[in-house]
């Protein structure tokens, strides 16, 4: 299993910025997928699944995720439940110098059966490079956001 860690300071309150965690249509805009929904009627919690479609290397992909944790305003966690690659996510947020301190962690089964062994390290630096750019895609839309 790889982890990626990345964390960026977002000048907002917290509860502004959970909105662009929690929110489907919000979230798709920062994280870069084409679809975010929520499977079923129930509100997002522990247990909500979310339908996404994304491209990845040109190609059109959808994945089912499932909550896992969630602490409102503070923590949520994602686990893959159908997905090409198996993955884990966790978005925390903390107070930090009157904005918000926000931290990604994604770990990833081994990429070697989907994409090959020689693959592996061009692989790991995208997946490195795409939560750095949906971050900092995170901090500007949250700090264009006025309310």
């Amino acid at each position: 299993m790889h982890t990626f860690t990345e964390s960026i300071h977002i000048e907002r309150p917290r509860q502004q910025v959970w909105r662009y965690l929690v929110d489907p249509e919000l979230a798709k805009a920062w994280v870069g997928f084409e679809q975010m929904d929520l499977i079923g009627d129930q509100p997002l919690a522990k247990g909500t699944r979310i339908q996404e479609v994304f491209r990845f290397l040109g190609k059109r992909m959808s994945m089912v995720d499932e909550v896992v944790e969630y602490q409102d305003g503070a923590h949520i966690a994602f686990r893959s439940v159908e997905a090409p690659i198996a993955n884990e996510v966790d978005e925390t947020l903390t107070d930090e110098d009157g904005g918000t301190r926000v931290e990604l962690v994604m770990r990833t089964d081994d990429t070697q059966g989907f994409f090959g062994k020689l693959a592996e390290p061009v692989i790991e630096r995208m997946f490195a490079r795409e939560l750095r750019q949906q971050l900092h895609r995170l901090k500007d839309l949250c700090e264009a956001d006025a309310n």
